[in-house]
């Protein structure tokens, strides 16, 4: 009795999880901004400097600018099912004038029903710098789709960047999910670097719960047995 409610707990335990698994292409990163042209790199492309699949990072460098990436897709063994992360590191030289610049990391092919999203943005910018954050699902699953928007928070100003925002419920068989960082610069030497996590919130079905509260009252009456057998 003692082992079918063990497994009855971690049973009822493992299905408070989303109601269906991505399956996403690889994670693909993309630089692009003020006068300079658009690039790009996806997982396993010569470009991606990432031995482990599912992780995706590259360097570039345009005139007074050098922008370092780096990227993990929903459904890759470091992440849970429909998160995404990116991190980043932009540098402007003393010879570099104002601009904008976008940094972004996408997945597609995703397909299942979330509940809920949680971002989370930590970083440091100098020289005036402002970043923002943004996420977006696109149910017509294009890459760098911005069909949806799950949430936003910035720009802010300050050396320490903290942000945060959150989102509900988004479902569609085929989508793509994406995150995208922007950088207003200052002229002059300026540095931006971050981490953005993009995450799916589970949230438990009622009947998960009851059956899970079902087997924890259950293992407790057997303690309670176990416990005026041992007096």
């Amino acid at each position: 009795m003692r082992n079918l409610l063990l497994a009855g707990t971690a049973m009822m335990a493992g299905s408070l999880v989303l109601a269906a698994q991505a399956h996403a292409l690889p994670v693909t990163m993309q630089f692009s901004g003020t006068g300079v042209p658009t690039v790009s790199c996806t997982d396993g492309a010569a470009c991606d400097t990432a031995a482990l699949p599912g992780v995706v990072s590259f360097a570039t460098a345009n005139g007074a600018l050098t922008v370092q990436l780096g990227g993990t897709g929903a459904a890759t063994p470091a992440l849970s099912p429909f998160d995404i992360d990116l991190a980043y590191s932009f540098i402007a030289n003393s010879g570099a004038g104002p601009g904008t610049f976008t940094i972004a990391a996408s997945v597609s092919s995703l397909s299942g029903s979330v509940p809920g999203w949680a971002a989370m943005i930590d970083g440091n910018q100098t020289n005036g710098a402002t970043t923002r954050f943004q996420a977006f699902a696109d149910a017509g699953d294009a890459l760098f789709g911005t069909g949806t928007s799950l949430c936003s928070a910035g720009p802010t100003g300050a050396p320490s960047v903290h942000l945060s925002c959150a989102a509900g419920a988004f479902s569609d068989p085929s989508f793509s999910l994406t995150e995208v960082i922007t950088i207003a610069t200052q002229a002059g030497i300026t540095s931006v670097s971050g981490d953005a996590l993009l995450s799916a919130v589970p949230v438990p079905e009622p009947t998960s719960l009851l059956l899970l509260g079902t087997a924890l009252a259950g293992l407790g009456v057997l303690r309670c047995r176990s416990g005026r057998r041992s007096a």
